[in-house]
């Protein structure tokens, strides 16, 4: 009787191919696993967490899987989990030529002294994943990746430090231009192309 019921479980947990269910395991879920045209690329939707893969940038057809691993240990203290971690992977050893977008769901929008992200599990810990932010707007967070691994929205704690280093970095950050204004105002005419759009549209 046991081995009967212990049979049916494990067939409730499977699926045909056509099938969307969630596949659970003791450690992860897996939330997705699709085949990739490396020519077309495509987007890839689960769980709050969104993969956007460029046409042509994969190096050859593949299968991504998303598994979801809701409390992975060694967050450090000044990140605040807004999300489970999700852990990417491609098949067959496919790898990106140019970054696919990763955009996830944040349950808690960053307050003043924190800033909303990514952060992406390293062989040292999770760090800042690079090229990230976060979009007000959907309460995502987002990075740019050229590779796959773990990813998980956070909000993060800046140092709440004062000074002339931290006035000086303000004024950097603020009101220097480094001459870029010359490229995107004469060349690219960037004030042109926004002058009818509201900041949402643009």
């Amino acid at each position: 009787m046991a081995l009967a019921v212990g049979a049916l479980f494990a067939l409730s947990a499977c699926g045909d191919d056509d099938d969307p269910a969630v596949v659970q395991s003791d450690e992860q879920t897996v939330l997705l696993s699709e085949r990739v045209s490396a020519a077309d690329g495509g987007t890839f939707e689960s769980g709050g967490l969104k993969v956007m893969i460029p046409a042509g940038a994969l190096s050859a057809d593949s299968t991504i899987t998303v598994r979801s691993l809701p409390n992975p240990a060694g967050l450090p203290d000044r990140f605040e989990a807004t999300s489970d971690a999700f852990e990417i992977a491609f098949a067959d050893g496919a790898t990106l030529s140019e970054p696919m977008k990763v955009e996830i769901a944040a349950s808690a929008v960053p307050t003043h002294p924190a800033i909303g992200g990514i952060a992406r599990r390293t062989e040292s810990g999770w760090q800042p994943a690079m090229g990230n932010f976060f979009r007000d707007s959907t309460s995502t967070a987002v990075p740019l990746t050229e590779s796959p691994g773990t990813f998980r929205a956070v909000n993060r704690s800046l140092q709440r430090t004062t000074g002339d280093d931290v006035a000086t970095g303000r004024e950097i950050f603020m009101d220097r231009t480094f001459g870029n204004e010359t490229f995107f105002g004469g060349t690219v005419g960037l004030h042109e192309v926004l002058n009818n759009l509201s900041p949402t549209d643009a």
